[in-house]
């Protein structure tokens, strides 16, 4: 049997008049191609982040105190279990491009860091199946939690979007 080799019907021809022109950079560096990746990842790492935590001192009756730790052990799980969903996702898929095309197993990470955003949303997803096959004590804040999460992935996606389009116009011309 033959190897299938993808690109065998491309054929380079000499120019007929004047000399072949090289490219060398046809459509910017891949950096510019993944700022919407970059983006989301930096969303999504603020939306994990609490920042509107009442200081310890401020708690003062046993009750705030269990309350407290209820919405802070909300808030984490939402956050492992987004960040663990994405890594498997992540992994995943680098692992199964490579095995797809063994030659050239770095295009798996590439598709992987080009496809970032559709991996952030498959993870709030899976999240959110998880939030509610095994919901905490405070289901609420877990979801809100994850909630913002997706949301400053998604608005970090878009910043990042506007990046790429800016760059590409910019290093096109």
């Amino acid at each position: 049997m033959t190897e299938f080799k993808p690109f065998e019907f491309c054929h380079v021809h000499p120019p007929e008049r004047k000399r072949r022109s090289t490219t060398l950079m046809a459509h910017g560096c891949c950096c510019c191609c993944c700022f919407h990746s970059f983006g989301g990842i930096a969303g999504s790492i603020w939306g994990s982040l609490r920042r509107n935590a009442p200081a310890p001192d401020s708690l003062t009756s046993p009750d705030a105190v269990r309350q407290e730790e209820e919405i802070r052990t909300a808030h984490r799980l939402a956050v492992k279990v987004y960040w663990l969903v994405f890594t498997i996702c992540s992994f995943v898929s680098i692992v199964a491009t490579a095995l797809v095309n063994r030659e050239e197993a770095i295009v798996g990470g590439v598709l992987t860091l080009i496809f970032l955003p559709a991996v952030q949303l498959l993870a709030s997803a899976v999240t959110l199946v998880w939030i509610q096959v095994r919901p905490p004590v405070r289901k609420q804040e877990c979801l809100r939690r994850l909630g913002k999460i997706s949301l400053f992935g998604f608005l970090g996606a878009l910043i990042g979007s506007i990046g790429l389009v800016v760059s590409f116009f910019t290093l096109a011309r």
